[in-house]
């Protein structure tokens, strides 16, 4: 699919390159591209957002189901439910690692 280039805007697919935002040697050297966000921080958010998700739900719980009687045509079977408990302290330190991810990122800027 081809999008028109306006210049103003990313496109459609999200490649600025391609869309006249900035040039592909800019991109290398990374003289237009300052406000993009760095890997580290990034990754710092993904850690606040999986810190606090893990903070407000504490554990994840899921269902299995197993045949308990199987004789011909008859079959019995029984759910049982299972708990994996997200300790708080996990939340914790995985919200503040990422907070210095991102502080970390922000000064090497």
């Amino acid at each position: 699919m081809s999008v028109p280039d306006t210049g103003a805007a990313w496109g459609i697919d999200g490649c600025a390159v391609c869309h006249g935002v900035m040039s592909a040697d800019a991109w290398k050297d990374g003289t237009k591209g300052k406000d993009r966000m760095k890997p580290i921080m990034i990754v710092g958010v993904v850690c606040m957002v999986l810190g606090l998700a893990a903070l407000a739900y504490q554990g994840i719980t899921y269902t299995t189901r197993a045949k308990v009687i199987d004789v011909g045509p008859v079959q019995v079977t029984a759910e049982k439910e299972h708990a994996i408990w997200l300790p708080p302290l996990l939340g914790v330190v995985a919200v503040g690692a990422g907070v210095v991810l991102v502080i970390v990122g922000v000064r090497r800027s």
